[in-house]
């Protein structure tokens, strides 16, 4: 179900907080996660090659790093 293949890291009550998620498209998020979305300092990485790295929030990329 959803968009999520995989996940790994830390964990709670059954939320991803910590880690590593791929999902089905070959989209990579690593970080942190706040409800299922990256929330704080992270990394994005698309299956074409596109990267997106810096502050997230709520899934959405706020401040980016170089």
């Amino acid at each position: 179900y959803g968009t999520i293949a995989e996940e790994e890291g830390e964990f709670l009550n059954g939320w991803l907080i910590k880690g590593q998620m791929i999902h089905r498209d070959g989209k990579k998020e690593e970080g942190k996660f706040n409800k299922g979305a990256l929330h704080g300092q992270g990394l994005r990485t698309y299956s074409d090659g596109r990267i997106e790295k810096g502050n997230f929030k709520d899934g959405k990329l706020i401040d980016c790093v170089s």
